[in-house]
């Protein structure tokens, strides 16, 4: 992302309560199974490639989803679903940190 006024030098990472659903479970359920709504939050921000320090106004996140969830969990040919709540970047640096920097959303004119 560019243009970050006012973050420079700050840590950025990525915030999200994510439900993940699949037909690839380990219980063998033919209907598929959930996992509870995680805060992923805490568990990105301590993973490499899902915080970025803000330099010169830019910052940049290169990661994928699987860095993020157990091994197996996505498998390549299987259903999958996504949901992704409450997600944005979390300021983890700076005066009054943690705090809520971005709000994912959508923009309709």
């Amino acid at each position: 992302m560019a243009g970050v006024a006012g973050c420079e030098g700050e840590k950025l990472c990525l915030s999200a309560s994510i439900r993940i659903t699949t037909d690839a479970c380990t219980s063998g359920d033919s209907l598929g199974c959930t996992t509870q709504a995680l805060d992923f939050t805490a568990i990105l921000s301590g993973l490499q490639g899902f915080c970025c320090t803000v330099t010169r106004g830019k910052c940049k996140i290169s990661t994928t989803a699987n860095a993020a969830v157990a091994a197996g969990t996505i498998v390549a040919g299987q259903q999958l679903n996504v949901n992704i709540g409450n997600c944005g970047l979390q300021r983890t640096t700076g005066t009054g940190a943690p705090a809520k920097t971005f709000a994912c959303g959508l923009l309709v004119p």
